[in-house]
């Protein structure tokens, strides 16, 4: 394995997809993450090579963030306060909304073969993992993307699954419009959590009991079309189709996940034991959901909630602690038990836009632990950025290839078709076996 942790400045670099109008085929080119003085790279953007020299209101903020990967990194590896500098290269993301001055900040690190920025999160132990001997990765990708999975309303229009966690459904659903294929951000973000999982976990003191879940959303990403439905919004025919195809699609995302993450472990060369395993922790609430949309009908949050409480003791305390209002909430909680479940050091390693499980879980934490007097896991997080982004149509840039989804192809600064699943590969070369089998 190679030196993870190094005491010059990574220099990585990013891609950037440019968004077109239609019929004007979307375009790509590389963005160099060099050394020198900081610049910026788009609205909120910036690349500090060097926190100490950076912008006077980035300088803290980017310290900041290679001192807590450094220290969760240590705690992990059991290297402790000896742990050598991380490479000191800092991605900043600035809050541009009116009235918001917040910073986050992704530290640069090679594991293995591949370059990521991570932002951590949370708090290791005094003495690191081994004050706990237990330690749980929990990776997971979300099924599609926004604009992947639509529903058909009105008999034409179509309308983003996804973004019906907020907003209404105005017209009554026909039936469903879903993409086939894997998307970019299905593609990448395996191969990303993949590989920086892999690498972390292999460093982990032999001594440490190591288990990595793949929790992909299954039940959860059924409930999404809920709400709907109990208002008479989407049929029970449309809802179990949505139901069957969601059930593939995470069969096949699982099963993409669990490769890649072979591959990249194979690519670490360690022997140490880990434990593998799928998380699914809604299984009686789909049984119940599917079994009602059989017979025409669509269960309550109640008759959900409770099959959720029937599942077992853990999940009896998290309603009581937490009753789920709406089936999404029932999703929400779903994510937060995995985090919760096993005693010993939990370990997020997702994609940054999951920090607000951390989040919830952290909330849930201390009141589960007051409720039921048993030890509940230290909560840490490791949120390794995407370096494939969009900018958009206005010109800003967007990390996240759920909620902006740049298709399957696009067209190079020499006019030659660059296929982006290739290229998310080539950026996590580790974890990229195979890559044709899974497509």
């Amino acid at each position: 394995m190679d030196d993870p942790l190094r005491e010059h400045p990574l220099m990585s670099h990013l891609y950037l997809l440019q968004q077109a109008p239609f019929p004007i085929a979307p375009g790509v080119r590389r963005i160099e993450l060099t050394d020198g003085p900081a610049r910026p790279l788009g609205p909120g953007w910036w690349h500090v090579p060097d926190p100490a020299r950076g912008p006077r209101p980035l300088r803290r903020t980017a310290h900041r963030a290679v001192l807590r990967l450094r220290r969760t990194l240590g705690g992990l590896w059991g290297t402790g306060p000896d742990l050598p500098e991380t490479a000191s290269d800092v991605l900043c993301q600035c809050d541009t909304r009116p009235g918001h001055t917040g910073i986050a900040a992704y530290g640069g690190v090679r594991l293995d073969g591949s370059d990521h920025y991570v932002h951590a999160m949370g708090s290791m132990p005094p003495a690191g993992v081994r004050d706990l001997a237990r330690l749980q990765l929990i990776s997971g990708v979300c099924l599609f993307s926004s604009q992947a999975a639509r529903l058909v309303v009105g008999g034409c229009c179509k309308v983003s699954i996804a973004r019906l966690r907020r907003e209404p459904l105005t017209e009554r659903a026909t039936g469903l419009d879903l993409l086939p294929h894997l998307t970019l951000y299905e593609q990448d973000s395996s191969l990303r959590l993949a590989c920086a999982a892999a690498s972390v976990a292999a460093r982990v003191p032999p001594e440490v009991e190591v288990t990595q879940l793949f929790a992909v959303p299954r039940a959860a990403t059924m409930l999404l079309l809920h709400r709907h439905a109990e208002r008479g919004q989407v049929p029970p025919d449309v809802f179990a189709a949505w139901c069957e195809a969601v059930a593939d699609r995470h069969d096949q995302v699982q099963a993409l996940l669990r490769a890649r993450w072979q591959a990249a472990w194979a690519t670490t060369g360690t022997h140490r034991p880990i434990t593998v395993e799928d998380v699914d922790e809604l299984q009686q609430v789909e049984a119940c959901l599917r079994t009602a949309l059989d017979q025409g009908l669509v269960p309550s949050v109640q008759e959900l909630a409770d099959a959720a409480r029937a599942q077992d003791a853990l999940w009896r305390h998290l309603i009581t602690l937490s009753p789920p209002a709406t089936a999404l909430d029932l999703a929400h909680l779903s994510y937060v038990a995995t985090y919760l479940r096993h005693p010993g050091v939990t370990l997020a390693v997702e994609n940054i836009q999951e920090r607000k499980i951390y989040r919830h879980a952290a909330l849930l934490r201390a009141r589960l632990q007051k409720l039921t007097g048993d030890p509940v896991p230290v909560l840490t997080g490791l949120y390794p950025l995407g370096r494939a982004w969009i900018r958009t149509l206005t010109g800003d840039l967007q990390h996240n290839l759920f909620s902006v989804d740049p298709g399957q192809e696009v067209i190079d600064e020499g006019r030659r078709r660059v296929y982006l699943p290739d290229l998310a590969a080539r950026l996590y070369p580790a974890a990229a076996s195979d890559l044709v089998a899974h497509q």
